[in-house]
């Protein structure tokens, strides 16, 4: 289904994807109404029944590449009902009644395979844009982090000198703080923004995800018992070692388990669980906090959308960034009866990856 888009006839079923609804319907139905007129009605008699009956295969192909899987199905339900007359010889059809059994059969085939087809398609042309879409944001990105960047840290830097020559009990000591403060995340919001903005080159080799969140583990305890939080691990004994980038996946563990740990409410658990299913290895961390309400459901790894007063946004767009380049997973569903559990999905072995000439790198 790659055509080329120099093509006058690409161009024109462009266009028409993009006409109004009624005037796809329509098209579809007057095919049917005619194919049905000639089959049941009027049959010329140069015409052999067997070819009018194939005619049924056009709507069922139009509706498959206009609407899906749904169009496909729903057309191939429609000849099926215009078949009808057939079993029951209204028209003293000369073919047999298996026969047609068997042409419906294949009517639902073709237009459920059609209607697959057409639907990958889309969704790989949906993720095409949306790559396309991130890139351009990054550039966008990037730039205005360069220009920014420079003035941030003049302004600090020259806040941080007016600081050291106040003294205790001067008044403007408290708005320097707060001025040093918010330079602060400001240097870390732009860092955030050139990182995302740059492409990422995975250094791969065999990593062991058990001993990885062990580590991780170990590294935020200060953290976790600061907020008096209790850190766990189900950690199956099975998995083998996997290939991954060492240190972007251990970025994503960090990420994910210290969100887990500032969404909990104290004396709460943080719990880590690993498990091999279907050539896939599923990391889990789990929480019993808050939850994500439905309004920010949709937008959880927007670069830039955070629920949270010191955030910056781009955590969880980055993790999901590098776990999709590891031709893995990363989402989420709720914990019952509060709380989260994001899960990272990555697979035991690598797919060659395809470039648009179909060499694989």
């Amino acid at each position: 289904m790659s055509w080329n888009k120099n093509n006058t006839l690409y161009d024109l079923w462009t266009r028409y994807k993009f006409v109004p609804l009624y005037w796809k319907v329509l098209p579809i139905f007057f095919l049917l109404t005619v194919i049905f007129f000639l089959d049941q009605i009027w049959i010329p008699s140069f015409i052999p029944s067997e070819i009018l009956h194939r005619l049924y295969y056009l709507p069922i192909i139009l509706s498959g590449l206009l609407f899906g899987l749904k169009g496909g199905f729903f057309s191939a339900c429609l000849v099926t009902l215009l078949f009808i007359p057939h079993w029951f010889d209204w028209f003293h059809s000369s073919i047999s009644h298996r026969a047609h059994i068997d042409e419906v059969v294949l009517f639902y085939a073709f237009g459920t395979l059609i209607g697959l087809l057409v639907d990958r398609e889309r969704m790989e042309t949906q993720q095409r844009q949306d790559q396309e879409h991130l890139a351009l944001m990054g550039e966008a990105a990037a730039a205005v982090a360069h220009e920014l960047k420079n003035p941030i840290i003049t302004i600090g830097a020259y806040t941080q000198k007016i600081f050291k020559k106040t003294g205790p009990e001067d008044p403007a000591r408290e708005r320097l703080v707060v001025i040093l403060q918010e330079c602060q995340r400001i240097e870390g919001l732009l860092k955030d923004m050139i990182h995302f903005s740059r492409p990422i080159a995975l250094d791969l080799s065999r990593v062991d995800i058990n001993l990885m969140i062990k580590e991780v583990l170990k590294i935020v305890q200060p953290q976790a018992e600061q907020k008096l939080i209790a850190l766990s691990s189900n950690l199956a004994g099975d998995l083998p070692s996997l290939p991954a980038d060492k240190n972007r996946i251990h970025q994503v563990l960090n990420n994910l388990i210290l969100n887990a740990i500032q969404a909990s409410d104290p004396e709460e658990q943080v719990l880590v669980q690993t498990q091999k299913q279907k050539g896939q290895i599923l990391i889990e961390i789990i929480d019993r906090g808050c939850g994500i309400s439905s309004a920010c459901r949709d937008r959880i790894f927007n670069p830039f959308f955070s629920t949270k007063k010191e955030g910056t946004g781009m955590g969880l767009a980055i993790s999901k960034r590098i776990i999709e380049l590891h031709q893995g997973q990363l989402f989420f569903r709720d914990n019952q009866p509060s709380g989260t559990i994001f899960c990272i999905s990555l697979p035991l072995s690598r797919k060659p990856l395809q470039t648009r000439t179909g060499i694989s790198q």
